[in-house]
């Protein structure tokens, strides 16, 4: 007998308004997962990792033409480095030191054997802050009189300048990956002019800090022996100050130095940065998946309606022959949960393989992210069958009732 109904109930049915609204469910489920998913992944991830910090520079402000800054004086004297310290936000704060005498650099990227190669040559300073504020870890980076070379870090954006915008215009400078960077013969000619050239050699790029940093047993050596003598009194000087934060500068601390007309320079924020991007890109996400569930949820609840209108004066004279409003509602509830099922384990099973691509992928660069789906995604799954499916079965239920 059901199946005698379903037959009848069912024949000539808008079955591509279905299969649209299917397809709906489908996308809509799945991307709305996959941002629960997604962040679920990457705080799991952050957490993992050492608690975020944040870094930022401080100097203070130039201004004025060459003339007027004759004879001034922009380091940062003992009771200024105090009050910044003892600010509430401050959790940790170093100073950068700095070469007090002329350094230029030979690079050779293309090698120096048989003559071949031809060296790029750059004047520049070098600066040295505590270990702990550097963020790229280097074997070599001890330093004594007498070591064959001097272990050099130098921003990560210096290479891409390079890679990008110089070398691309020189016929006779490749291109460098950050490996055969550290490979590249480099040397250092230290006074001016020069008293003394030395071996040198990058063992790291930093994403944190803008400048060439050397050890700092390398600078106290190079600037006892090399500063000028009027210069050799000030080498505890310093023209800036990095700081460590527990979150983004706040428009406290930010009022604070510009009142005192200092420039704040972030440096390359950790965990704020990161946070932000996660949320954004799960609002994003999930925004796009609600929305394309709940069209699914209209399409599915108007074709539906559609198909009970359509055989309106069929249901109403198996209601007059005595058949109940529920066993017809049935006829049309399980075609709706057949639907809905599909779709919603199609999605699901999307969802399972597609995490497990993007770990297969990220475990080759070295990020390790939980295995298998997580349980807030089960959760948001749960509740979202409940509220779809319940909400097309009271359209449907309704929609026969008011034939009867």
């Amino acid at each position: 007998m059901k199946e005698l109904l379903t037959k009848a109930l069912w024949k000539n049915q808008p079955r591509r308004e279905l299969f649209l609204a299917a397809a709906g469910c489908f996308a809509g489920t799945f991307l709305l997962l996959a941002a629960v998913q997604f962040q679920t992944d990457a705080r799991s991830t952050l957490e993992a990792r050492e608690a975020p910090t944040n870094y930022f520079s401080i100097n203070k402000r130039i201004s004025g033409s060459g003339i007027e800054n004759v004879g001034k004086s922009y380091d940062f004297n003992a009771s200024e480095i105090s009050e910044i310290q003892n600010r509430p936000e401050i959790l940790e704060l170093g100073t950068f030191a700095r070469s007090r005498f002329a350094v230029t650099l030979h690079l050779w990227p293309a090698g120096k054997l048989f003559g071949l190669g031809k060296a790029a040559k750059a004047d520049v300073f070098f600066e040295s802050v505590p270990d702990q504020f550097i963020d790229t870890k280097a074997e070599s980076w001890q330093w004594k009189p007498g070591d064959p070379f001097i272990p050099l870090i130098i921003p990560k954006f210096y290479l891409d300048l390079w890679n990008l915008g110089f070398a691309p215009t020189r016929e006779e400078y490749p291109t460098l990956g950050m490996e055969a960077a550290l490979r590249m013969p480099l040397d250092v000619f230290l006074g001016n002019p020069p008293d003394e050239m030395l071996a040198g050699k990058f063992v790291g790029f930093s994403r944190r800090i803008n400048g060439i940093l050397v050890p700092e047993s390398f600078l106290d050596w190079a600037n006892e022996k090399y500063s000028l003598e009027e210069d050799l009194n000030a080498t505890s000087s310093s023209s800036r100050l990095i700081v460590r934060t527990e979150a983004a500068p706040g428009k406290e601390l930010i009022s604070f130095l510009e009142g005192l007309d200092y420039e704040l320079n972030r440096e390359m924020p950790e965990g704020d940065g990161l946070n932000d991007a996660i949320t954004w890109a799960f609002l994003a996400l999930a925004g796009i998946g609600i929305a394309i569930s709940l069209l699914s949820v209209a399409t599915f609840a108007v074709s539906f309606r559609l198909v009970v209108t359509r055989a309106a004066e069929r249901i109403t004279n198996l209601l007059y022959l005595g058949f109940e409003h529920q066993a017809l509602s049935q006829i049309y509830l399980s075609r709706f949960l057949r639907l809905f099922v599909i779709s919603f384990v199609a999605s699901f099973l999307t969802l399972w393989v597609t995490k497990n691509a993007v770990n297969q992928k990220l475990s080759e660069l070295s990020i390790e992210v939980p295995v298998g789906l997580a349980e807030p995604t089960f959760v948001v799954a749960g509740l979202y069958v409940l509220l779809f499916a319940a909400t097309n079965l009271f359209v449907i239920r309704n929609a026969i009732r008011k034939l009867g």
